[in-house]
């Protein structure tokens, strides 16, 4: 009776050590996703950069804003991330389209879109 009693102790130790370690484990994966967010972390930086305007992530594309009358976006700027492309800057209409292999920085983009701002 008593291996009996020791084996069902044993198996409940081994199944509370189990599910703390995948509750820890998921924590840290989560916490590693929150952290390793480019994309929020640019938009918050080009909102500060451009305090001015309105910056929306949509689709893909960071699109620099300026709110109009009718308290409706127009877009000036996108900025889309293609790490396959080259840079590349292209007016089209009243917008400027800017293509960058990675999140630019800060100066990169105030000097691309410093006559357009």
């Amino acid at each position: 009776m008593s291996e009996q009693v020791m084996f069902v102790l044993l198996l409940i130790v081994l199944i509370l050590l189990y599910v703390l370690f995948k509750g820890k484990r998921n924590n840290i994966n989560s916490n590693k996703a929150h952290r390793q967010n480019p994309s929020r972390n640019f938009l918050q930086k080009v909102q500060k950069a451009f305090p001015a305007y309105k910056v929306i992530h949509k689709n893909e594309a960071f699109m620099i804003c300026e709110i109009n009358h009718r308290n409706e976006p127009e877009e000036i700027v996108f900025i889309r991330i293609y790490p396959q492309q080259s840079k590349q800057i292209k007016k089209s209409g009243r917008m400027l389209i800017a293509n960058y292999p990675t999140f630019p920085t800060i100066s990169e983009m105030k000097r691309d879109f410093g006559k357009y701002l």
